[in-house]
């Protein structure tokens, strides 16, 4: 099971922050293919049966995340490591930096 929420902090409490961007696609609908509930199944299956969901933050022109798509077949994305260390992704033939990857593992070393 994957808990996901998004809080914010008002002072030493936390509160739900339902009024955040990324909110309505965590909890609702990640992208228009499939709902919220449907999206984690799905990752949790892939983590489960093949060790790794990856799934491709898709951004608007001015950066904003539009939707969360998932990669349906896991082995073919290659994980790498940059000379500064940094994290990025090859998938066919586009490489995706990590800040636009959610990258969940399950019994992986990669």
């Amino acid at each position: 099971m994957l808990p996901f929420q998004i809080y914010r902090r008002d002072g030493k409490d936390k509160i739900l922050a339902t009024d955040h961007p990324a909110y309505y696609l965590l909890a609702v609908r990640p992208n228009p293919a499939m709902t919220a509930t449907t999206f984690w199944e799905l990752v949790q299956q892939k983590c489960d049966n093949f060790g790794n969901a990856y799934c491709p933050i898709v951004r608007d022109p001015r950066g904003n995340v539009i939707k969360i798509d998932i990669i349906a077949n896991s082995a073919e994305v290659a994980v790498y490591i940059g000379e500064g260390g940094d994290v990025y992704y090859k998938f066919r033939q586009e490489v995706i930096p990590s800040s636009d990857m959610l990258h969940f593992k399950g019994y992986t070393t990669s």
